[in-house]
């Protein structure tokens, strides 16, 4: 979500809206593939729309980093992710979360808790359903709330720059070994939960820090062995 998106989330969403959405999701749950061209022609025609929404599209997915404009844009392709773009998204998302939690404490309620709480027995029972696309938006509004509770712009701004990228990583992450990657999930909100409550900002800097600097090390590992895998199969095909 960009930073003009981020304006209207209370808006009713436009064509443009709606076709960035779908394109997103499609990035995101990996129906289209990293690296994949995307033309405005065969887009437009898949989505029943005419080829000016989708240019639109395609420009706000730009700035979200999730593709990549051709020079003459009118094509791009899938952003595919490299090991040092891992390693910058899950640090500054532990610098941004971390930022916002210092600035959120003061204003947390107990609704907001009651918030936290609900959204993760929402994750419980997802996890039991084995609905994992409902579990990222999830995953992403339990994290959310206390970016907006931060009532800071430009921290929201960063944030919707980088919550698409992080999102893709996070489906990759979850098809490799769903089981593990969605308990350390439900630990790992309840323990933030925990120290928002107690208003313990060492503790979670800390947790930030542990949690992001584990998901990058586990998702180096799999793109890692996703392209050995790639070459395998590249290699057997030759043969």
């Amino acid at each position: 979500m960009s930073a003009e998106q981020a304006s209207r989330r209370s808006a009713s969403p436009s064509l443009t809206d709606r076709v960035t959405e779908q394109i997103r999701a499609a990035i995101v749950l990996g129906q289209l593939a990293p690296g994949e061209k995307l033309t405005e022609t065969v887009l437009a025609t898949q989505l029943g729309v005419s080829r000016s929404p989708v240019r639109e599209a395609l420009s706000r997915l730009e700035v979200m980093g999730l593709v990549k404009s051709s020079a003459s844009y009118s094509s791009a392709c899938v952003w595919s992710p490299t090991e040092q773009d891992v390693d910058e998204i899950y640090c500054l998302r532990a610098t941004l979360e971390t930022y916002a939690s210092e600035r959120a404490l003061p204003c947390l309620t107990e609704e907001d808790f009651a918030q936290l709480e609900q959204e993760i027995n929402k994750q419980e029972s997802l996890v039991k359903l084995m609905d994992y696309v409902a579990l990222v938006n999830s995953d992403r509004l339990f994290h959310e709330l206390v970016v907006l509770r931060a009532n800071s712009s430009r921290l929201l701004l960063f944030w919707d720059q980088l919550i698409s990228q992080w999102e893709v990583l996070t489906v990759r992450r979850w098809r490799f070994d769903a089981d593990r990657a969605v308990n350390r999930m439900l630990a790992d909100h309840r323990a933030i939960l925990e120290a928002l409550r107690a208003k313990d900002i060492a503790l979670l800097a800390q947790l930030h820090r542990r949690i992001n600097k584990e998901l990058s090390e586990e998702t180096k590992e799999l793109l890692r062995r996703q392209s050995a895998a790639a070459s395998q199969h590249e290699a057997g095909a030759a043969d």
